[in-house]
């Protein structure tokens, strides 16, 4: 399993890394081949699930990544409905029990 945390990079490092032909690598997502149990599994929630671990408020880890509030709101309650979490501490366990990330 490959871990990437932003939508848009899987597509340059599955071609950079040339597990697909410069191009591909579109298509080869939306085949569903980097979907749990693909040819190639992706991993896009453990970066969100670390800063969520390390006890990081939104505003913190907007501050922290560069980003605004609300992006990191969308991604955290993104991670939610994923994970089938009702919390942070729910989706930080589960997420650990899937090995979605390391503390």
């Amino acid at each position: 399993m490959i871990y990437d945390a932003f939508a848009h990079l899987p597509i340059y490092g599955l071609e950079d890394l040339g597990f697909v032909p410069r191009g591909e690598a579109g298509d080869f997502i939306a085949g569903h081949n980097t979907a749990p149990g693909g040819k190639l599994s992706l991993n896009t929630v453990g970066g969100g699930l670390s800063y969520i671990a390390d006890g990081l408020t939104n505003k913190a880890a907007a501050r922290r990544l560069g980003i605004s509030q609300h992006t990191v709101k969308f991604h955290v309650e993104s991670l939610f409905r994923k994970l089938g979490a009702v919390s942070r501490a729910d989706a930080v366990r589960k997420g650990l029990r899937q090995r979605l990330f390391e503390i």
